[in-house]
């Protein structure tokens, strides 16, 4: 080869080697900024998802007690219906606690429909499981006022049979009596017959 056709070396710009240099920089600080943001947003969906289960399993557990509330009122509703049939007297407060049991299954069931939506909206979840608890304390409370109704409702019939043994004895009694007269008169009509 001759010298002509040996490529001369060009010497690199210095102004070239800083841009390079700063651009490397601006990368580095750039990545760096962008791992921050990514490490701090990774941590708040960490937090979110986590109060958004925290919601679900809140909700969950109301509606469970909720249900539980439901299903003991229904039960105390049938013993309410077998001592109405007992005790005709007692027909205006065991309609009032039917009413109230009605009203308790309907907000029970409002708050069901609405624990559902709490999985899609977070922001409500506090306010939907405040909802939740008043409404189970009023359905316990119904509860307990429809338990109360009914003992009553026992113990007036636990009275009415005793009235009604008593009354038996006493009949009997005078059945018995009259028996006796009737005897009696029987045995002195022949005399008088005489």
């Amino acid at each position: 080869m001759t010298d002509s056709t040996v490529p001369v070396p060009q010497k690199k710009s210095p102004a070239m080697a800083i841009v390079a240099v700063l651009l490397a920089i601006a990368l580095i600080v750039v990545w760096a900024d962008l791992s921050a943001k990514t490490r701090r947003l990774n941590a708040e969906a960490a937090t979110a998802t986590t109060e958004l289960n925290a919601a679900r399993s809140q909700s969950a557990d109301l509606q469970a007690q909720l249900k539980e509330s439901k299903a003991g009122a229904a039960q105390l509703q049938t013993q309410l219906d077998q001592a109405k049939s007992k005790l005709t007297d007692l027909e205006g407060q065991l309609g009032a606690a039917k009413t109230a049991l009605a009203e308790a299954q309907s907000k029970g069931q409002a708050s069901a429909e609405k624990g559902n939506e709490l999985a899609a909206k977070l922001k409500m979840a506090d306010e939907a499981c405040a909802k939740l608890t008043t409404e189970r304390d009023s359905a316990m409370t119904e509860c307990a006022k429809v338990q109360t109704e009914k003992d009553q409702a026992m113990a007036a019939c636990g009275k009415l049979e005793a009235d009604a043994k008593s009354a038996n004895a006493q009949i009997a009694d005078l059945q018995a009596k009259l028996s006796a007269a009737q005897a009696e008169i029987t045995r002195l009509l022949p005399k008088s017959k005489r």
